[in-house]
């Protein structure tokens, strides 16, 4: 069999009952706030939602939850976990009972909708709902309205609950004084490692600027980095003009005759061929390189291209 109980303030379970829990939350451990938003997935919401709470109050160390009340409008409501926690324990409550845990909010609308009721007495503390909202009232204003106890045994709940961190947020004096010896000795480790590693980075600091000074190199990075990077354009430029050496000299591919030179200045190479055509070796250099000039004087055949 599951008992229910309405936690609020003056809470306490006098019986040591062996059934388990369900955990009704009265107004006093959570608020609650309906948004409209043009937004269609709960999960979507859920992001969004402190953002919304954190304009009517500080939401560190809030939890939240979102229910849909109809598409673009949400019930929303935000609680402290460790407050829920530390209620059950003052009310006697061993939270490893409790099954479930439910908002006053929408647990208790049953007996205003069917039975019409305007005012719940739960031990002396009075509840309305006003504009959909379920709310406590002080004793004066419930003076002259005729209020009801319920049932809550009675209670068919709803799909909207909640769960908590049942495990203890703190630890005994001995575990404490454990804990913190294991984080003692790891926290000197930390510090002889990085000793370490603090002595060997300064030789290894020396060692280079021993080398620098040995093979005559600069002594900051952006020399030396600018100096690697001129040497990378160089063999850049060196690769391509090997490439095009090569290029020109395998020509018999396409052409017959033979190369009598080949010379690079100033980025034009120069190459002479004797007895080639000139129609196949145009067509043959012109396939991965412009040609500037080609000419054919006393039968050399002589072709210009700028790299």
């Amino acid at each position: 069999m599951t008992k229910t109980i309405f936690l609020q303030k003056d809470t306490i379970l006098e019986d040591n009952t062996k059934s388990s829990l369900n955990i009704i939350l009265s107004p006093t451990y959570y608020w609650i706030r309906e948004f409209e938003l043009p937004i269609t997935s709960i999960k979507e919401v859920k992001k969004v939602v402190p953002n919304l709470f954190e304009e009517y109050f500080d939401i560190e160390f809030y939890k939240f939850f979102v229910q849909k009340i109809e598409d673009g409008k949400y019930l929303c409501f935000a609680y402290k976990e460790e407050e829920i926690l530390m209620a059950l324990k003052s009310a006697n409550i061993d939270n490893k009972k409790v099954s479930n845990i439910y908002f006053a909010q929408n647990e208790l609308q049953y007996f205003f909708n069917k039975d019409e009721v305007s005012l719940l007495e739960i031990r002396e503390n009075y509840y309305i709902y006003q504009e959909n909202i379920f709310v406590n009232i002080p004793l004066s204003l419930a003076y002259n309205m005729e209020s009801k106890t319920i049932d809550l045994d009675k209670l068919e709940f709803s799909k909207f609950k909640i769960s908590i961190n049942k495990s203890s947020k703190y630890i005994d004096r001995t575990s404490s004084y454990i804990l913190s010896s294991l984080i003692l000795v790891f926290a000197l480790l930390v510090f002889i490692k990085s000793f370490d590693i603090s002595n060997t980075a300064s030789n290894y600091e020396i060692k280079i600027e021993d080398l620098k000074k040995e093979y005559n190199l600069p002594s900051s990075m952006i020399q030396t980095k600018s100096i690697l990077k001129q040497y990378n354009k160089i063999e850049k430029r060196y690769i391509k003009n090997r490439d095009a050496f090569a290029y020109f000299i395998n020509f018999k591919t396409h052409s017959q005759g033979t190369l009598k030179s080949c010379e690079f200045k100033n980025g034009l190479f120069t190459i002479k061929y004797i007895k080639a055509n000139m129609q196949n070796i145009k067509k043959y250099i012109s396939k991965k390189y412009k040609i500037n000039n080609i000419y054919n004087k006393n039968n050399i055949l002589t072709v210009e291209v700028k790299i």
